[in-house]
């Protein structure tokens, strides 16, 4: 399946949603996984890989935006607007450049670790995946990510931005780190608060392996 051939069954079955159907039920799910070379590092095939759904902007018509929000299947790159970044949409000539797309349809059910709520993944992530790393669900990762100390690898040098600004906002003591995300989005005008709050929980869960990195440790 092409990404175009995507984009429009994704469309379609919006279009032919049954009158006072909301866009927000019934959803169709997609993934799309991008090129090695679309990367400065390397990175498995699950850690190139997103999920969004068909409730994105982008596959609604009349609406007076246009967005995919986007999770990486390896947990830790969440809400990302992969739209911005996607050679086939709006990321221009060097942007991520697609390997291969589709719609999911083999889910499997599982019990968030944590809270104990129930949550889906498809079972070709749970088959790749570390059932400890899988079995959380949205809300929890970010507990999961700190606990565990797993390090996000920066997937473009925007991220690297991103963290040397923290970097410095740490070192200048203007604000508690805690609360920098306002600092982010007034530095980067074009961060989300939820953009800005997540660059910042992965900022802080990150900090240590990078500063073991840049002191040679």
């Amino acid at each position: 399946m092409t990404y175009s051939e995507l984009k429009q069954k994704l469309r379609e079955h919006n279009e032919n949603k049954p009158q006072g159907e909301g866009y927000h039920e019934n959803v169709l799910t997609a993934e799309v996984t991008f090129t090695e070379d679309s990367f400065s590092k390397p990175f498995s095939h699950i850690e190139r890989t997103y999920r969004f759904t068909s409730n994105n902007k982008a596959f609604i018509p009349g609406m007076g935006g246009y967005s995919i929000f986007a999770d990486c299947l390896d947990g830790i790159d969440k809400t990302v607007r992969i739209e911005q970044y996607m050679a086939a949409e709006k990321g221009g000539k060097d942007g991520w450049k697609i390997e291969s797309c589709k719609l999911v349809t083999n889910t499997v059910t599982f019990n968030c670790r944590y809270c104990g709520s129930v949550d889906t993944s498809s079972s070709e992530y749970i088959e790749k995946s570390y059932t400890k790393e899988v079995t959380t669900c949205y809300k929890c990762h970010d507990k999961a990510i700190v606990e565990s100390g797993l390090a996000m690898i920066s997937k473009m040098d925007k991220y690297e931005q991103y963290y040397t600004y923290l970097d410095g906002l740490r070192e200048s003591g203007v604000t508690n780190m805690y609360g920098a995300a306002p600092y982010l989005q007034i530095e980067f005008p074009y961060l989300t608060p939820k953009e800005a709050q997540n660059i910042l929980v992965n900022w802080m869960a990150t900090f240590k392996e990078r500063y073991k990195e840049r002191i040679g440790a």
